[in-house]
């Protein structure tokens, strides 16, 4: 039997829900992996297409920052770097 219903939700725990219920199968951020497992929903993580999302770090427009900053920035370049020269881009420190 193919459905022909589609529904869309604005709370990602609601379409889980849903889909723990039996209504369909969803597409979910990563970070519900956790509470999909607890609803004892199989996850199967996308590999194509792949998905990209920007990320950013905020800061206050002081002009110095803190260690703590400094640190964390450090460490955010050196691991998103890895996948590309152009993956971090350096705005609060302009």
């Amino acid at each position: 039997m193919r459905r022909t219903h589609s529904y869309e939700v604005k709370n990602a725990t609601a379409a889980l829900a849903l889909i723990a219920s039996g209504v369909g199968i969803g597409v979910c951020s990563g970070h519900l992996k956790p509470i999909a497992t607890l609803q004892n929903l199989k996850v199967i993580p996308l590999i194509e297409p792949s998905i990209t999302r920007d990320f950013a770090m905020y800061s206050l427009r002081s002009s110095e920052k803190s260690p703590i900053v400094e640190t964390h920035k450090a460490l955010l370049q050196e691991h998103f770097s890895q996948f590309g020269q152009d993956c971090v881009e350096d705005h609060l420190w302009r």
